[in-house]
């Protein structure tokens, strides 16, 4: 018959009672440093690498502790759960760093500036270039494009320059004529994007061209003629692209309130737990 008040050997209260005090202390220790090394690290990482503009679009977005903790899934071991979770999210922002919207809001500069050049200038040909073939035998002639089709050509490829140009839409020039009448600034011009036609069409930057006698009536510069004539941020903010990057980018400012969410209810059941008096 088994003594209920025996003291020794694996019925022992006071070794069990030790053992599950033990083994209390050792969760206990182990959850804390979860907390501390894990869980508040991954919210500091979402909040302070977020873009909270919608049309900050050329930045590039960076979470350093959440990639270290996916790529080392083995140490820090979360939830399979929580670790898919945090998958889709980062798969996400590698997605939408990949896609480069530069080009396309060069491409837009480039082709309105031609078309804008045509207006003013008509269909211009700075002169013709022979044509040879490996044996240096004459081919065929082959016409000189305008000068400014070079130097758009250049500008446009300056990603600083555009960036500056997407981030300050509502930005426009004030001028005014000998009269002080604010004549240009009258028609929302873009500074940011006249200048990139500017440059093209400075006499500084060219060498060879002629001076060029516009075809039109304008009052203002050639420059913001073009910048006036082409609506630039419609056109890029109705690219497919750049939609598409719009859309990756709602996605994940959705996705990570939902990811601070759930770690936010961790922290607390920490606390209700294991660290409420």
């Amino acid at each position: 018959m088994s003594d209920k008040n025996i003291t020794k050997g694996d019925y022992s209260p006071i070794i069990t009672d030790s053992t599950f005090t033990f083994d209390m202390k050792l969760k206990h220790k182990s959850v804390m440093e979860r907390k501390e090394k894990i869980y508040i690290p991954l919210i500091e990482d979402l909040n302070k690498s977020f873009i909270f503009s919608n049309r900050d679009l050329f930045s590039k977005l960076e979470f350093p502790f959440l990639k270290e903790v996916l790529d080392k899934q083995y140490l820090y071991r979360l939830d399979d759960e929580l670790f898919n979770e945090f998958k889709t999210f980062y798969n996400l922002v590698h997605k939408f760093n990949k896609l480069d919207l530069t080009y396309i809001a060069s491409n837009l500069i480039e082709s309105s500036f031609h078309e804008g050049f045509y207006r003013l200038y008509g269909k211009i040909i700075d002169g013709r270039m022979p044509i040879y073939d490996n044996e240096d035998n004459f081919v065929d002639w082959e016409d000189v494009e305008p000068e400014e089709f070079d130097n758009i050509r250049l500008i446009s490829s300056d990603n600083k320059g555009i960036i500056e140009l997407i981030n300050h839409q509502y930005d426009y020039d004030y001028s005014f004529d000998g009269f002080g009448y604010d004549y240009e600034s009258q028609l929302n011009i873009n500074p940011y994007l006249s200048r990139f036609y500017e440059f093209a069409l400075a006499k500084r930057n060219k060498k060879n061209s002629p001076e060029r006698k516009p075809l039109i009536d304008w009052n203002g510069s050639p420059e913001n003629y073009i910048a006036y004539n082409y609506d630039f941020y419609s056109n890029f903010y109705s690219d497919g692209k750049v939609e598409e990057k719009e859309h990756i980018l709602l996605e994940i400012k959705e996705y990570r309130v939902t990811l601070l969410n759930k770690l936010d209810n961790i922290l607390k059941y920490i606390f209700v737990t294991y660290e409420k008096e």
